[in-house]
C-alpha cells in the first residue's frame, strides 16, 4: 500500500522475527504494483509461497485495475493443473 506520494520501498524487503521459541516469522514487504510485469510476477511469487497475505487496497478506490490484474493472475495460477495440489494462501484484504 502506498503511504506517500512517492514509492516508499523498492523491491522486496524481508524481516525475520522470532519470539521465544515459537516458529520463526518471515515478513515480506513488497514495493507494490506499478503496472510492470516484473512487479506483478514478483508479487505473485511471494503470494503463492506465503501462508498469509495482508493485501492492502486503497479505500478511496473500490477496484484498481492493477489489483484486479493481480487477482486474475492469482486465480490463473491456482487453476493450472500443476498448482491445484498446492495449499491455498490465506488472504486478509485491508483498506487504508
Amino acid at each position: 500500500a502506498e503511504v506517500d506520494t512517492l514509492p516508499s520501498s523498492k523491491g522486496v524487503t524481508t524481516y525475520h522475527c522470532q519470539i521465544d521459541k515459537d516458529e520463526p516469522l518471515r515478513l515480506v514487504d513488497l514495493q507494490g504494483l506499478d503496472g510492470t510485469p516484473e512487479a506483478l510476477n514478483q508479487t505473485l511469487i511471494e503470494m503463492v509461497n506465503a501462508d498469509l497475505v495482508l493485501w492492502m487496497l486503497k479505500a478511496n478506490q473500490s477496484s484498481r485495475q492493477l489489483d484486479t490484474d493481480l487477482k486474475q493472475a492469482l486465480n490463473l495460477f491456482y487453476d493450472e493443473k500443476k498448482s491445484r495440489a498446492l495449499k491455498g494462501t490465506r488472504f486478509f484484504v485491508l483498506s487504508n
